[in-house]
């Protein structure tokens, strides 16, 4: 089970604002097919912000917080061995909405087979989670943090990019914890809402 970090907005907040990268004209026409690495880092912080962690923050502070903190650990635990049961993969689920959204949008051409000059499409998801929209609902949005970086056959940094869901604006509706804990389906069904949502986020800026 990843380790799970509640309220990890600054590690969140952190990789979201390194530095991003175009891709120039003259890159872009030098790239003859690509290819997205299937075998990204499986390495992202689970964040979890539940509705008893926001009410007690609104409500009572920083002391609040912190005496809420076994409750809503409860929670994550709960939520995250769900997700690991469930055999939920978001990486895969990340690969297959980003090469969705890039066929789709014929930008650049796709690969059919890896070859020594293609130019590779790397993805990092650095952050996965479910959390309240804000501090007087009681349902769960998908969150998910992806980098993503272009590279030549030379390892040479062509593009690179951060895009992720947020909390306001977030392309799900939203549900209870119970719901989601009660359908394995309805998880993949939030995180691929997720992917999808950052997936054309990132071919936008591409």
């Amino acid at each position: 089970m990843k380790k799970i970090i509640w309220m990890a907005a600054l590690s969140f907040f952190l990789v979201g604002c390194a530095s991003t990268q175009k891709l120039t004209d003259v890159d872009r026409k030098g790239i003859k097919a690509v290819q997205i690495n299937p075998d990204m880092p499986k390495a992202a912080q689970f964040y979890y912000m539940g509705p008893g962690m926001a009410m007690a923050g609104g409500l009572l502070g920083p002391i609040g917080v912190f005496l809420s903190a076994d409750d809503n650990k409860s929670e994550a635990v709960r939520i995250a061995t769900a997700i690991d049961k469930s055999k939920l993969d978001v990486y895969k689920i990340t690969y297959e909405e980003l090469s969705a959204a890039l066929e789709k949008s014929g930008k650049l051409p796709l690969a059919k087979e890896s070859s020594p000059d293609v130019t590779k499409l790397n993805i990092y998801v650095f952050q996965m989670g479910f959390s309240i929209p804000n501090g007087f609902s009681s349902k769960l949005v998908p969150l998910l943090g992806v980098r993503a970086i272009l590279v030549d056959s030379s390892n040479r940094i062509l593009w690179t990019d951060v895009e992720r869901t947020m909390t306001l604006g977030n392309p799900s509706d939203g549900h209870t914890l119970d719901e989601l804990l009660g359908d394995p389906n309805l998880l993949e069904q939030e995180m691929r809402l997720a992917a999808k949502d950052v997936a054309a986020g990132l071919v936008k800026d591409l």
